[in-house]
């Protein structure tokens, strides 16, 4: 872990009432919400990603961009057609 995140988890520690880890708890919800938007933006219907998937990488195209999540278009491994998964946009990286 980096030293700021060593910082984060110290002070979290320090914390004395719920209300205080209430407003912890709001403020990660936040940046989650952000880094999840910051994400999606960066994709568009057509472009080819890579994800993990439970049996490895999974390779495919953007189907459909949602507000949290991706559809993404993968051929099956040996057998005819494609299979689609609805995968968070975090996980997603450009191939």
């Amino acid at each position: 872990m980096t030293a700021l995140v060593n910082t984060v988890v110290d002070n979290i520690r320090q914390l004395k009432t719920q209300d205080e880890v209430n407003l912890v708890i709001e403020a990660i919800k936040s940046q989650m919400t952000y880094l999840s938007r910051k994400n999606i933006r960066q994709f568009a219907e057509g472009d080819k990603v890579t994800f993990k998937g439970r049996t490895g990488p999974v390779t495919g195209v953007i189907k459909k961009v949602n507000q949290k999540t991706v559809l993404v278009a993968a051929p099956n491994k040996g057998m005819f057609g494609t299979t689609t998964y609805k995968v968070p946009a975090g996980m997603l990286v450009a191939a």
